[in-house]
């Protein structure tokens, strides 16, 4: 079996990938920080929610769905700051 294809598994078994799966690009639902997480794990549930509801299907979804990633990848980073 391929490694996109394990990824892509990997993927769909978590809560995230099964609602974001076709609405942004894979490219997006594949970024993983140094250590391997994936950056959806750190975007809570009902923001992932929200944004499949308001914006899926609109061009500008990816831009919105990174920038969505990087907010939450930086609020953890802003409390240990504090």
């Amino acid at each position: 079996m391929s490694t996109a294809v394990q990824l892509q598994e990997e993927i769909q078994d978590k809560t995230w990938g099964t609602l974001l799966s076709g609405k942004v690009s894979e490219e997006l639902l594949l970024l993983s920080d140094p250590n391997g997480d994936y950056y959806w794990d750190k975007v809570e549930e009902k923001n992932i929610k929200n944004f499949v509801r308001q914006c899926a299907g609109h061009p500008w979804a990816n831009h919105f769905a990174l920038a969505l990633i990087c907010l939450s990848d930086l609020i953890p980073y802003k409390k240990k700051v504090e």
